[in-house]
C-alpha cells in the first residue's frame, strides 16, 4: 500500500525504494568509477601522460560522480523530510506565537506596577518600569512586525507610546514633578497599547503550544 512504512528503517515504501535506489546508483559510479580511472591509468601509461595529469583526471572524474551522488541525496532528503519540515515549521510558529503571548502579558503587568509606583510616587521604581516597558515594547513590535509585516494595525499607538515613555522618563528626573504628574500622559499610552494588544491574547491562544495553553 502506497504511504506504508518500512518497520526496519521507518520510512514509507516509497522512500525506501527512493533509498535503494541511491544505494545501486551509489554502487554504479563507485564501480564505474574504479573501471573509469583504471582505463585512465592505463591509457596515461601508454600514451605517457605525466603524473600530475593522471591525478588530476582522476579527480575530477571523482569530483564529479560525488557531486552527481550529492544531488541525489539532497533531493531524497527533500523528499523524506517534508512531514518533518511542516512539524519544524508548525513549532516555530508555536513558538513565536508563545513569545508573543508572553510578552504582551508582561507589558499588562508592567502597565499596572507603573500605575502603583506612581501611586506610591516612587521614582526609582518608576523609571525603572519604564525602561523595562520599552525594552518589551520593542520585542513586541518586532514579532508583530514578523507576524503582520512592517505596517500593522498596531504600529502607531506602539510609536505614541514609545514617545511618551521617553517624556516621562525625562519628567522623572524633574524635582518639581511628582511621579504621578511625570508618567500620566506615559501611563495613558501603555493603557491604550494594552486596550489594542489585549484581544490579540485570544487570537494567540489557539497556536500557543500545549504548555501553555493549558495554563
Amino acid at each position: 500500500m502506497p504511504g506504508r512504512s518500512n518497520r526496519s528503517s521507518g520510512l514509507s515504501d516509497a522512500d525506501s525504494r527512493v533509498l535503494v535506489g541511491l544505494r545501486k546508483r551509489w554502487k554504479r559510479v563507485v564501480l564505474g568509477g574504479g573501471l573509469a580511472i583504471a582505463a585512465l591509468v592505463y591509457g596515461a601509461v601508454r600514451g605517457k601522460w605525466a603524473a600530475a595529469d593522471v591525478l588530476a583526471a582522476a579527480g575530477l572524474f571523482v569530483a564529479i560522480a560525488g557531486f552527481s551522488v550529492t544531488i541525489s541525496l539532497l533531493i531524497y532528503s527533500a523528499r523524506i523530510s517534508v512531514v518533518t519540515q511542516r512539524a519544524i515549521v508548525d513549532t516555530l510558529r508555536a513558538v513565536a506565537a508563545g513569545r508573543l503571548y508572553i510578552a504582551v502579558t508582561e507589558l499588562q503587568l508592567i502597565e499596572e506596577a507603573v500605575e502603583a509606583a506612581a501611586l506610591h510616587d516612587d521614582r526609582e521604581i518608576a523609571r525603572s518600569l519604564l525602561n523595562r516597558w520599552r525594552h518589551r515594547a520593542t520585542e513586541v513590535e518586532g514579532l508583530l512586525q514578523h507576524r503582520y509585516g512592517e505596517k500593522h494595525s498596531y504600529e502607531k499607538v506602539m510609536l505614541r507610546s514609545a514617545a511618551a515613555i521617553l517624556r516621562a522618563k525625562e519628567n522623572l528626573f524633574d524635582e518639581q514633578h511628582d511621579t504621578r504628574t511625570a508618567t500620566k500622559a506615559a501611563a495613558k499610552t501603555m493603557q491604550a497599547v494594552c486596550a489594542e494588544l489585549g484581544p490579540l491574547l485570544g487570537e494567540l491562544i489557539p497556536l500557543l503550544p500545549t504548555e501553555l495553553r493549558d495554563e
